[in-house]
């Protein structure tokens, strides 16, 4: 995991956009959000996040589960257009409406969270293994690494007791 203001170009922000200016982890924990890195293989890591999950209050009834297989876009065979507006729904600037855990199985995640006071971005770099805990209310922004050969897929942990289909877990701004 790397934490970095994120430059100021719009240009393809499935590309680094480092500013050169590092995000020390006590301005990360601030804001709220923890970390995590994983060992062991997928199910295993899957069935560690919930432990860590149920230890911030995700338990049985109150968590939800899934799964994102995220198209890198333009990469060869990278999925229909369907897929690709789903993606381009979470590169727009969002809310959260609740705790969540996302933790990469595959490929490299940003997580671009708006710093609150300043509305500077935060880029949080995830890759393989590695979750990351944020707290509803965050502003935030999606994107996958544009070197990511075909998709990205992240497990995520919802906190809420609500299925997907009677809530808005996310609001665009």
């Amino acid at each position: 995991m790397r934490a970095y203001y994120r430059d100021t170009s719009t240009a393809n922000l499935n590309l680094p956009h480092d500013s050169g200016r590092t995000v020390s982890e006590d301005k990360l924990v601030a804001l709220g959000l923890k970390f995590w890195t994983l060992e062991g293989t997928d199910s295993q890591c899957k069935d560690k996040l919930r432990q860590v999950g149920e230890g911030l209050g995700f338990v049985s009834g109150t968590m939800q589960e899934y799964l994102w297989e995220l198209p890198n876009p333009g990469a060869p065979g990278a999925p229909d257009t369907t897929a690709q507006e789903n993606l381009d729904q979470f590169s727009k600037e969002f809310v959260t409406h609740v705790d969540t855990i996302a933790l990469v199985l595959k490929g490299t995640w940003y997580y671009d969270f708006k710093e609150s006071g300043t509305g500077t971005y935060i880029r949080i770099v995830l890759g393989p293994k590695e979750a990351c805990f944020s707290p509803r209310g965050v502003v935030a922004q999606l994107f996958t690494h544009a070197d990511t050969s075909h998709h990205t897929t992240v497990f995520n942990l919802y906190k809420t007791s609500q299925s997907f289909e009677k809530q808005a877990l996310y609001k665009h701004v």
